[in-house]
């Protein structure tokens, strides 16, 4: 996996929800802790491309996330509450399907 952030960062109008950062990943697995309301849902929602970047680029397998119509095909992600899952109602279902 390859994962590159160039300077992206995200803002919701004047509300900066992460800073525009410059990393790039290729491990395996890759833990992400911090605080509540410290941006970590925000930072997988661009490597996944839910989110798109307000500034920079998020490049996953050398694919710009913020030209992508769809979420990322080689990267998972499950929501925490059910109620936000990307198709069905419940995680189980999801992953199911």
């Amino acid at each position: 996996m390859d994962i590159r952030f160039e300077g992206a960062g995200v803002s919701f109008g004047a509300r900066v929800a992460l800073e525009p950062l410059t990393l790039a990943l290729g491990e395996k697995r890759i833990g992400v802790i911090g605080l509540n309301g410290s941006g970590k849902t925000t930072f997988a929602r661009l490597i996944n491309g839910l989110t798109k970047p307000s500034i920079g680029r998020v490049i996953v397998n050398g694919r710009d996330m913020s030209d992508e119509k769809t979420a990322a095909p080689d990267v998972g992600f499950i929501f925490q509450s059910p109620q936000n899952q990307i198709i069905l109602p419940i995680v189980r279902d999801d992953i199911a399907f």
